[in-house]
């Protein structure tokens, strides 16, 4: 089974982070793959980075033919290093839990050449079932850009309509207890 297949447990967009409790955005997609599962490459490409830092944990970075970097974090381990030429289906680590993770799962993210983050969902093409690669030169700078302001906008959205509720629940309970408090005086009478 490949990474791409298992479970999404946190999807590209803004959200509260599970350890820093911080809403911001969430420059990747988080798959649930069992620690040390080989993780294959879904790009071809050059890795410019096999290293750890504390957020990513370890993490291999590789530059596709059109300058996106796509990053894999959260590896047990990286069986690649800076230099090397990666080809789809290479596998490039193990699946892992360190760094920033609250269990094991894999975090893939894609940067432009701004280092920028994109949504990987637009270059996982999911209607054919094996999430080939979609070409890079379909989706341009500005349909990207926009993709990223509407994400944006549904996590504002979301964290309004929590807070809302959360303001009603209040509202409720401050007139349950006024309620209370009126019939606890009319029962003294």
């Amino acid at each position: 089974m490949n990474w791409y297949e298992y479970q999404i447990t946190s999807d590209y967009g803004n959200r509260v982070h599970p350890i820093t409790k911080e809403y911001k955005l969430h420059s990747g997609i988080d798959y649930a793959v069992p620690e040390n599962t080989p993780i294959k490459s879904n790009v071809s490409g050059t890795v410019t980075t096999s290293t750890y830092n504390e957020g990513y944990g370890n993490y291999v970075v590789i530059k596709d033919n059109s300058d996106k970097m796509h990053y894999f974090a959260h590896l047990n381990n990286s069986s690649v290093n800076v230099g090397d030429t990666v080809n789809v289906n290479d596998v490039i680590g193990l699946s892992g839990n360190t760094g920033m993770s609250t269990g094991a799962h894999l975090h893939y993210e894609i940067r432009n050449k701004d280092n920028q983050s994109v949504n990987p969902s637009i270059y996982l093409n999911s209607n054919i079932g094996n999430y080939n690669y979609l070409d890079m030169n379909s989706y341009n700078e500005e349909q990207m850009q926009l993709n990223n302001e509407k994400n944006s906008l549904i996590g504002k959205v979301k964290k309004f309509i929590g807070e809302t509720f959360k303001y009603l629940v209040i509202v409720l309970l401050l007139c349950l207890f006024f309620v209370f408090i009126t019939k606890s005086l009319d029962i003294e009478k």
